[in-house]
């Protein structure tokens, strides 16, 4: 031990993550704690006071360092004023935002969108670009640095939420239309009280008319007549315009998920 230097000990270590002692001069300033996430390590806790929240987690960052990680994710929730303190100012790139809306506030219904449930066929189309889709945004997100590996996350991930296509548990896929004309794709998931919006897009040709928001809103109506009394979506953070989007709309940063590369 080092006198004035702040270290993260080791007190176990499993396959769902990992525990730290974090200590000063032999004084425990408080835990530290890390998961695992698509095989990598994802620190969920910092239990310090925030005065000693920055170097807690540089010592945390060391640790992992040192038994050889390439790299760290962090979830850093609203609410959180520990994790708020050590990421701030260091510039981290931010990797996804999770935000939410409140169904308890009146959503008007949009002037021109309403939403038809996708056909068989449709989906057929829309599996094979959702794919490729979020096999792209994993890797342009850092989530993900290898495009093959990316690729078949990304189908691991589509099957296990759609298992039965349009008849998936819960699932719900609408193609949004403008009179006769289609607009793009609607993915919502209904679970009790809580909805999730999976996948939301104007069709590039029918993008800057204000399509984009009328279909966040008739999400929004959908999720209340299924029940639901919140909706939650995550955004990528290289996506700033639609993450303005749904501020504009309502929605509320709940989480930021940042990665670092070591």
């Amino acid at each position: 031990m080092i006198p004035g230097v702040t270290e993260a000990v080791e007190t176990s270590r499993g396959d769902e993550g990992t525990t730290w002692e974090i200590r000063r001069d032999g004084a425990v300033l408080g835990t530290a704690s890390a998961g695992v996430r698509r095989g990598g390590t994802l620190v969920n806790q910092l239990d310090v006071p925030v005065a000693d929240a920055a170097v807690s987690f540089d010592a945390v960052l060391e640790a992992l360092r040192e038994r050889g990680e390439e790299s760290v994710a962090l979830d850093v929730r609203a609410d959180d004023p520990v994790l708020t303190a050590a990421v701030d100012g260091r510039g981290l790139t931010l990797g996804a935002t999770q935000m939410l809306l409140d169904l308890a506030v009146p959503v008007a219904e949009p002037p021109r969108v309403t939403l038809r449930p996708m056909g068989a066929e449709e989906f057929v189309a829309y599996r094979a670009h959702l794919v490729t889709g979020y096999a792209q945004d994993l890797v342009d997100s850092g989530a993900v640095t290898d495009a093959a590996a990316a690729l078949e996350a990304s189908e691991e991930s589509t099957q296990d939420l759609l298992p039965d296509g349009v008849d998936s548990p819960g699932q719900h896929l609408w193609t949004p239309y403008d009179g006769d004309v289609p607009l793009g794709i609607l993915w919502v998931f209904v679970e009790g009280t809580h909805a999730f919006i999976y996948d939301i897009e104007v069709a590039e040709e029918r993008r800057r008319r204000g399509y984009g928001r009328e279909i966040l809103d008739a999400a929004a109506r959908a999720a209340v007549d299924l029940g639901a009394r919140e909706l939650g979506l995550n955004v990528f953070g290289f996506n700033e315009g639609a993450r303005a989007l749904y501020e504009r709309a309502g929605y509320a940063t709940t989480q930021r998920t940042y990665r670092i590369r070591f």
